[in-house]
């Protein structure tokens, strides 16, 4: 587990992002998906504090409100899935939308952006 989590952040350090998605796709072997959510947020969390101050200025502020409202949604119903459905089954659906979203990515589909 710890070496899973640290190849995880390496990931995070060169690539800048991908680390829940690592820790979930290994760590959900052994461990229930509920108890790995408050490790990512935390190591998230942790791993982005330092972009805050210089992402401020920087940040698409229309982008970031169409984010939020995803994450409003997404968070909440994310969370009762989670602690609704039966470890295996949740599993089981974490690791099946990791792979189809590195898929996505390796195939190099886009979805289409509005101006």
């Amino acid at each position: 587990a710890i070496t899973a989590t640290f190849v995880a952040g390496a990931v995070r350090g060169f690539t800048g992002f991908a680390l829940s998605a690592l820790i979930m796709a290994t760590l959900t072997l052994i461990l229930p998906p509920i108890e790995l959510l408050p490790v990512c947020v935390l190591l998230e969390l942790l791993a982005s504090a330092l972009l805050v101050r210089g992402g401020f200025a920087q940040a698409d502020r229309a982008m970031v409100l169409q984010l939020q409202s995803g994450a409003l949604v997404g968070t909440p119903l994310g969370l009762a899935l989670t602690t609704i459905l039966d470890p295996n089954t949740s599993r089981l659906f974490v690791q099946s939308l990791i792979l189809c979203l590195a898929l996505a990515q390796l195939l190099r589909l886009r979805l289409p952006i509005s101006p």
